[in-house]
């Protein structure tokens, strides 16, 4: 199956620079691309107690990783001494799972909360704002707040979620230098929820950031348990996932590979930044391989991409040519969102495109 990879996803394949990232657009075949060094890496290379990592940002594009093994390279599954998964995953299972206590201060073993398996239900709701009529209770914004890597409490959210506003985010102090009420409330239940073992993830990957660096026997025993790192959709890392990566790498790892596409950031409301992405694509201590053939979309639908976003994204589908010229569409209202879309599924009703690759349009 390698012999059907491009000469630029051969490239990824045979690289033997140990820091490299891949700047890939859409359609270029990233996820067979990695699947593919994943594949030669456990065919080429002896792995006994020491093994991969492939870290993507949502469990769909590893499935996605893991399908393209099976069906290109009849890998059935990617067991130990490897992994495969989302970055919190990742940092769940081997820092702040085990660990976690060590910062938070609990008896026993933290969990996260505020997931979609785990909801956060500890608060009063009967206690709101008599104007707004949301709730006040500090505890209802648990798994709705977090800190930076410099210990400054930080919003998930967007400003009107919260039931005080703008102006007490962006300025946290009284003139006496005090927290204000409501941040000193909220930082009082993030320290109250952390001593009884309670964490949302994004407190998950703060507190494992700060467990790297006081305790450096889990970073030894991790570069240890893994000696190659695979980043994919890293452009979707936020600053305190990167610097994690950072510290692993500083550990002496035989190879890195970050892949991604800044165009395609997707998580930026989360607080990802997909300038750190694009920062190790700039520094000159990585080796650059850039996929811009796209495989899946018409020259025309390419040439309104490169306008966009400054790329040089070239058409290799087969069918280059189209007679369908591409519409940037503008919205203001749910209405014209909803306009939008039926217009668009009329358009794929009359081309004949099956209901399941509608949403693939690009």
């Amino acid at each position: 199956m390698f012999s059907k990879l491009t000469g630029k996803q051969k490239q990824i394949v045979d690289c033997k620079k140990s820091r490299i990232v891949v700047k890939a657009c859409p359609g270029s075949g990233k996820t067979y691309s990695v699947s593919a060094r994943l594949a030669d890496l456990i065919s080429t290379k002896s792995f006994k107690h020491t093994g991969i990592a492939v870290i993507s940002f949502t469990n769909a594009a590893g499935n996605e990783i893991r399908k393209s093994l099976l069906e290109n390279y009849n890998l059935q599954s990617l067991g130990y001494p490897h992994f495969l998964g989302t970055i919190d995953s990742f940092i769940n299972k081997h820092i702040f799972l085990p660990f976690g206590h060590l910062i938070m201060g609990c008896k026993s073993r933290p969990e996260v909360v505020g997931t979609e398996f785990n909801q956060w239900y500890e608060y009063d709701a009967s206690m709101r704002n008599r104007f707004s009529q949301k709730i006040t209770d500090p505890n209802y914004y648990f798994d709705k707040v977090s800190f930076d890597k410099n210990d400054v409490l930080l919003r998930l959210l967007p400003y009107n979620s919260y039931y005080f506003g703008k102006a007490k985010w962006d300025n946290m102090y009284k003139a006496n230098n005090e927290y204000k009420k409501e941040i000193n409330d909220l930082l009082e239940c993030k320290e109250k929820h952390f001593k009884e073992g309670k964490a949302n993830q994004a407190d998950a990957n703060y507190i494992s950031l700060k467990l790297l660096k006081k305790y450096p026997f889990i970073l030894k025993g991790l570069s240890k348990k893994y000696s190659h790192l695979i980043i994919d959709e890293a452009q979707d890392t936020t600053d305190i996932q990167m610097e994690i990566i950072d510290l692993l790498d500083g550990y002496n790892l035989e190879n890195i590979i970050f892949i991604g596409d800044p165009d395609q950031a997707i998580f930026e409301w989360n607080t990802a930044d997909a300038e750190l992405f694009l920062k190790k694509y700039n520094d000159g201590k990585y080796f650059n391989i850039e996929l811009d053939e796209n495989r899946r979309s018409s020259t025309k639908i390419c040439s309104v991409l490169n306008k966009m976003v400054g790329s040089a994204t070239v058409s290799i589908a087969d069918v280059k040519e189209d007679m369908n010229q591409p519409e940037v569409k503008g919205y203001d209202s749910k209405d014209s969102v909803q306009e939008i879309k039926n217009n668009f599924l009329k358009k794929c009703n009359e081309l004949g495109i099956e209901y399941k690759k509608k949403c693939n349009s690009f």
